[in-house]
């Protein structure tokens, strides 16, 4: 649409990373999820795991080892950051049953956060600018004839089985209410940074020990 006019540059954009590259989820391994200890949360209207490393455990190591390599597909070959590898840190099981949601929340102590859709009915994650409709921010409003990414203070995207999702930590996020049948079932992580970041020249280095 805007091609006819010129172009458009997406400046000061947060990139969110939609790979196109899956990972079934087998039966087995389905089982091996679902039999997961969850905790019961009915004061935050969702579940999660006990267990805060969940993709440490053997049983998804080929699971991790896809969720890495998209997360550095994204921080190397999209971001750029070529010298840089980062690495997952915790990760969880989050699951929604039909009336539950997830309030808007954004991931601390993290660079990059991810969400890979173990199964469930179409709700799609939702995201959101702090800082009010664009490009004139909290202080103005218009009405839009058609919504696109140049005008939206929010953009929702589906969660689709077998794939992930991958954001800067920062962005804020949300689940509406679940209206499927059934529970939606994802595994959502954090990350960071191996090494060292910066460069010693412009003395902007940071080494981690």
């Amino acid at each position: 649409m805007t091609e006819e006019f010129g172009a458009v540059i997406p400046l000061f954009s947060t990139p969110i990373f939609l790979p196109k590259e899956t990972f079934e989820v087998s039966e087995s391994l389905l089982q091996f999820i679902q039999s997961i200890e969850l905790n019961n949360t009915d004061n935050l209207r969702r579940r999660q795991s006990l267990d805060s490393y969940i993709l440490d455990r053997e049983e998804l190591s080929e699971l991790k080892q896809f969720l890495e390599k998209q997360l550095n597909v994204y921080v190397q070959d999209i971001l750029q950051f070529k010298d840089n590898e980062f690495y997952i840190t915790q990760s969880w099981i989050s699951v929604l049953l039909p009336g539950e949601d997830h309030h808007p929340h954004w991931h601390q102590n993290s660079l990059v956060s991810g969400v890979f859709y173990v199964c469930g009915d179409d709700n799609p994650i939702v995201f959101r600018t702090i800082h009010g409709d664009p490009p004139f921010g909290r202080s103005w409003s218009f009405r839009s004839s058609e919504y696109n990414i140049w005008n939206s203070g929010s953009w929702s995207c589906d969660n689709t089985k077998n794939t992930v999702i991958l954001f800067p930590s920062t962005t804020e996020h949300y689940v509406g209410e679940h209206i499927g049948i059934g529970s939606r079932m994802s595994i959502a992580f954090n990350s960071f940074v191996k090494d060292s970041i910066g460069d010693v020249n412009t003395k902007t280095e940071l080494i981690f020990r």
